[in-house]
């Protein structure tokens, strides 16, 4: 089977198990304490236009790119939905499964970019943490999207002075 089709099965799996996660956790409340946090602090920004776990408190307890992340899916929708954020979370595992393909292939190989996309597709922790609101999924979207970027940086420095490729 060819790589392209490979990485389209992987990704598929990892869709079919989020969604299969995403059913069961649908309209499932915020246990978390760091989910009511960071919950609280994007409905503030989006009623009130403040960083703030209460109203009149401004907050540093979070980092704000989480919060600011809720609260465009918010005002992007127009309504406060849990599970439109777990469904982009979703998305966003499918990006990562992807990049990291892309990671790792050019790093070694395809067959190693396979299998660490595959690894990622199907690692319970990730399944399940693109249905809690919790920093994992954008972290790790973004993480491996600098990887992604630095290594092309890196490359394009490499071609331009002459030298020798990762």
């Amino acid at each position: 089977m060819a790589t392209r089709k490979k990485l389209y099965c992987i990704l598929l799996l990892g869709f079919v198990l989020r969604a299969i996660a995403l059913v069961l956790f649908w309209d499932t409340p915020l246990t978390i304490v760091d989910e009511q946090h960071y919950q609280a602090i994007a409905e503030n920004m989006l009623t009130r236009n403040e960083f703030a776990l209460h109203a009149g408190q401004p907050t540093a307890i979070r980092p704000p790119l989480y919060p600011v992340f809720l609260w465009s899916i918010y005002s992007t929708t127009g309504k406060v939905d849990f599970n439109t954020v777990r469904a982009v979370q979703i998305i966003l595992a499918m990006a990562t499964i992807y990049a990291l393909f892309l990671v790792a292939r050019q790093i070694t190989d395809e067959r190693t970019g396979l299998t660490a996309a595959f690894l990622y597709a199907v690692y319970p922790s990730f399944i399940f943490f693109s249905n809690f609101l919790l920093t994992e999924i954008l972290f790790t979207f973004l993480f491996v999207l600098f990887i992604l970027v630095f290594l092309a940086a890196f490359r394009s420095c490499q071609q331009n002075k002459g030298g020798a490729n990762l």
